[in-house]
């Protein structure tokens, strides 16, 4: 029931429409502004909005050669100055019964913060017969400027069930940098 609930605020967060968002200067503007305003020869004025966009989400499906089929989404939940939130999920069926691919699936939610570049993801996997692989990772920058970052990471991850039964955490931090020439 717990997955359920997950699953369904993730697609209600991911299919939501654009809301206004406060400015710093205290006014409510829409998240798409138009950027121009033409006036025909009948005085009538008209916005002018451009056609491209981000594409927010990817459905892939494919069947391989020798019958196994496979469905994936990845999508971006928000993208704004800030915050940049996305997640994907996928399943692979092996649709001639239960061969040498065992059936799987899967999915990862990863966070950014893009004025420090700090992240965040957890993600989890399964393969029938074989158990679950569940991983987190985060980096968290102290010190950020446009020549360089220093900062501390995180990693975590851990095999459950499957044939070898449920083995040790494999984790670890570390402090690191990078410096832009």
């Amino acid at each position: 029931m717990k997955v359920f609930v997950v699953f369904s605020l993730i697609l209600a967060v991911a299919f939501a429409y654009p809301f206004d968002v406060p400015q710093p200067d205290g006014e409510v503007h829409e998240e798409y502004q138009p950027s121009t305003v033409v006036e025909d020869e009948n005085g009538e004025h008209y916005y002018l909005v451009p056609l491209g966009r981000t594409k927010r989400q990817t459905t892939n499906w494919q069947i391989q050669s020798p019958g196994i089929a496979s469905l994936s989404h990845k999508g971006t939940i928000l993208d704004n100055p800030n915050h940049h939130p996305d997640g994907s999920g996928y399943v692979t069926k092996d649709l001639r019964g239960h061969g040498l691919a065992p059936d799987a699936y899967g999915g990862r939610v990863d966070y950014t913060h893009k004025p420090t570049g700090s992240n965040l993801g957890v993600g989890a996997d399964h393969a029938r017969g074989f158990g679950t692989d569940v991983t987190a990772s985060g980096t968290y920058n102290f010190l950020h400027s446009k020549s360089g970052d220093l900062g501390v990471t995180g990693q975590y991850g851990r095999h459950f069930g499957g044939p070898g039964g449920t083995g040790r955490p494999n984790w670890g931090v570390f402090v690191g940098g990078k410096y832009r020439f």
